[in-house]
């Protein structure tokens, strides 16, 4: 990409921090509209933008230690599932029996 520094180089003037995020491969006019209504406008936005929260999806959990409320990373077999009715659009659940 134009403008940016090459690798291990520091830039004298941070302006690649400052240029649009329409102008960062992959990011046609869709997402960069996306972004715009999330502020994140410059490329250094996105790089202070933060998760809304950190899943920790490296460690599993044994299905006997689950504390109700508590997300979690489960390894099973699905036995059943079912949708759970939900308000709105995508605000349903899903329910599944693991073995």
């Amino acid at each position: 990409m134009a403008g940016l520094p090459a690798a291990g180089a520091v830039p004298r003037e941070p302006s690649w921090l400052l240029a649009p995020v329409e102008g960062l491969p992959g990011v046609g006019p869709r997402l960069a509209a996306r972004l715009h209504r999330l502020g994140l406008r410059r490329t250094f936005d996105l790089l202070l933008h933060r998760p809304l929260r950190y899943e920790d999806r490296t460690r599993l959990h044994p299905l006997d230690r689950l504390l109700p409320g508590k997300e979690v990373l489960v390894q099973g077999v699905v036995a059943a599932a079912r949708a759970l009715p939900g308000r709105g659009r995508g605000r349903g659940g899903l329910q599944v029996l693991l073995e």
